[in-house]
């Protein structure tokens, strides 16, 4: 009887595990029932310690038990598969960014901060003051609609550069800046609701970095009728279309930030990766699990910066936004001298061309079926 219970328990949430670890690994599609399965890498992995115990006592009393030991040989497997996708991002992983030296850190660096707001919170004044204590030299707002534009008025006087496209529904998607903005403005790749923010900025030496601000539609996210949730395909058209233009003018100094609704760790972001040539500046230091701010067993990086070969990190922080359901993500970054800067070298193959080209199509045809596609998708920013 015993054993039979050991079994029902094993068998009925080994199976459920294997499927949600298994099927964003090997399905392509852009269907948010599997593309929400990206996220809880670090979730599953620790879940599998739940079968792992009757599996365990199993074995135990009868050590000829071999399926037993077959399922909890494959649970182990798949909680390694887990941990293996986050090792990059721990400090047992070599640094994609170098670090900042001293007087780098003090004269030519540049101070982004990317907030994610929360268009329905309504602590103004403390996100207010919070971003005062950051001290950015651009900040990124994300979420930000007439309300928040209103209430963060006074904060704007000290970011007389400003790009802003100010919507509702957590839409809203506004660049202010210390130093001035040069060629840019707001693109819309795919769709016409989601803006991108592009623009020049000049750093201390004369030079130019093209900053790159975005939030793409969320997996899972529930549609205007509040049946019908969103695939990821219009958010990884998005990211490819971006890796592809950043791929065809490698000897700029790119900066991509942004909430991409998206993990560190998933397939998407690791294409936009390949594709661009970018790199990712927690390789190598730590994951910076930005999403859920009020949830600590279920947050995921979905925040993020990107840099251009040739530039340096120094400080690299979360920062808790009051009100709001992410962390901020604050860092302080500077070209290398001009002698040492390189272009970006992106890793990609035929395969990456012929699924950048495919994610395209497929996020064009969703957009269009919403009735949201922005012109031509496959125009340069």
């Amino acid at each position: 009887m015993l054993n039979a219970v050991l079994w029902y328990v094993a068998i009925s949430l080994t199976g459920p595990l294997v499927v949600l670890t298994l099927a964003p690994l090997v399905l392509t599609t852009g269907s948010w029932v599997v593309r929400a399965w990206d996220f809880p890498r670090l979730q599953l992995a620790a879940l599998t310690s739940v079968p792992a115990v009757p599996l365990l006592v199993i074995i135990l009393r009868d050590a000829g038990a071999w399926f037993a030991t077959a399922l909890l040989i494959l649970l182990f497997v798949m909680a390694a598969s887990g941990v293996v996708q986050l090792l990059p991002f721990t400090r047992l992983w070599s640094r994609e960014v170098e670090g900042l030296g001293e007087a780098a850190r003090n004269e030519d660096s540049l101070r982004i901060l990317v907030a994610n707001i929360r268009y329905e919170s309504r602590q103004f004044e403390a996100v207010s003051d919070t971003i005062l204590e950051a001290d950015p030299d651009l900040l990124l707002l994300i979420e930000i609609d007439e309300t928040w534009h209103g209430e963060l008025h006074s904060l704007a006087q000290g970011y007389p550069h400003r790009i802003e496209s100010i919507a509702d529904e957590g839409l809203g998607l506004a660049l202010w800046s210390r130093r001035p903005l040069g060629q840019g403005g707001i693109e819309h790749l795919i769709s016409e609701r989601r803006p991108s923010i592009v623009a020049e900025v000049e750093t201390q030496d004369g030079r130019t970095i093209r900053f790159v601000g975005l939030h793409p539609t969320p997996p899972g996210l529930r549609d205007s009728t509040g049946q019908d949730r969103r695939d990821s395909n219009v958010r990884d058209a998005e990211l490819v279309l971006l890796a592809r233009r950043i791929a065809t003018d490698p000897n700029r100094n790119w900066i991509v930030a942004g909430d991409f609704n998206d993990v560190a760790w998933s397939h998407t972001t690791r294409l936009f990766k390949r594709l661009s040539g970018m790199l990712d500046p927690r390789v190598g230091r730590k994951l910076m699990n930005t999403f859920h701010a009020g949830r600590w067993y279920l947050r995921f990086p979905v925040d993020h910066l990107f840099v251009a070969p040739g530039t340096r990190i120094g400080r690299l922080d979360r920062v808790r936004l009051p009100g709001s359901d992410h962390f901020g993500l604050l860092a302080t970054i500077a070209l290398e001298p001009r002698s040492e800067t390189r272009p970006a070298d992106p890793d990609s193959d035929a395969d990456d061309a012929h699924e950048a080209a495919h994610a395209v199509e497929r996020g064009a045809e969703d957009a269009g079926a919403r009735g949201v596609k922005s012109g031509d998708p496959t125009r340069s920013i």
